[in-house]
């Protein structure tokens, strides 16, 4: 409600229609993640205002605006299937062209043991021509074995 200066007994109301420019998303950080985990997303571009939000697939998240920076949390359940997903900024119902985020399957731990056999310290096929005199395991018993250093083969223990 808006009183006039000139006659304080005169007031009206007035609409002000405030432009929010159209969300422009220039690239997201990061543009890969494993599936099933927690991720911080964060959208870099323009036009973003406090009111922008982080749409992934569709889904508005709770978004944070900091420096110019718009950042959402992706749960595990949003990125449980590898592959590609759109994200885009909405501000005032218009919303920026879409970016795409990648999702890769997630990497099982390898056990120490087949670490261990597939290193380079295991014997090479038909144990000839060393090219060292280091320890290396045998790829068949697991015992260790040594270059010889005037034959150069590889050798037991």
């Amino acid at each position: 409600m808006a009183t006039s200066q000139a006659d304080s007994t005169k007031s009206g109301t007035a609409v002000v229609n405030v432009a929010v420019p159209a969300p422009n998303l220039s690239s997201l950080s990061p543009i890969v993640a494993m599936a099933n985990t927690a991720v911080t997303l964060a959208a870099n571009g323009s036009g973003f205002a406090g009111i922008s939000q982080i749409v992934f697939e569709g889904s508005p998240k709770p978004t944070t605006l900091s420096n110019g920076q718009l950042t959402a949390q992706i749960s595990p359940s949003d990125i449980a299937q590898p592959g590609s997903y759109q994200v885009s900024v909405q501000t005032n119902g218009t919303s920026s062209r879409p970016r795409t985020f990648y999702v890769v399957p997630a990497i099982s731990p390898i056990p120490v043991a087949v670490a261990a056999e597939s290193s380079t310290n295991i014997d090479p096929a038909g144990g000839s021509r060393c090219p060292d005199r280091s320890p290396r395991l045998s790829r068949w018993s697991n015992k260790p074995r040594t270059c010889h250093r005037t034959t150069r083969k590889w050798g037991s223990e």
